[in-house]
């Protein structure tokens, strides 16, 4: 016959924890509260003023692609992007201006990208 004992520090039906440390570990520090914070966005394409430009310049495009004229309707899974004319790398100051944008879906901004003889990734 087998005798279970119970842990003479722990009660009847208390819940066991994993560990050598059972208490509630502190919140994620983030932003400036992180001690590897090095100040600023990470990633500029999903600031706010990146997302007021693109859809600024999907509206002045009435949401079609320019280069092969599909439009985002219902039933149309057509994605579009926001293409930079002039490369932010060639010039941050034209970075949000309306201009330097253009409307392009998938299939269009990777073949201005990478070339029409690239492999196709579906």
């Amino acid at each position: 016959m087998r005798v279970r004992l119970r842990a003479p520090h722990r009660k009847a039906g208390e819940a066991v924890t994993q560990g050598h440390n059972p208490s509630v570990p502190p919140a994620p520090r983030r932003g400036p509260a992180n001690h590897r914070w090095s100040g600023g966005p990470k990633r500029p394409h999903l600031s706010e003023q990146h997302r007021q430009w693109r859809n600024r310049v999907f509206e002045r495009d009435t949401w079609t692609c320019v280069l092969c004229g599909r439009m985002r309707r219902p039933g149309d899974r057509v994605e579009l992007q926001a293409h930079h004319i002039v490369p932010v790398s060639s010039d941050p100051s034209l970075a949000f201006a309306l201009e330097n944008g253009m409307t392009l879906c998938v299939e269009w901004h990777r073949d201005h990208h990478w070339g029409a003889n690239r492999k196709k990734v579906r």
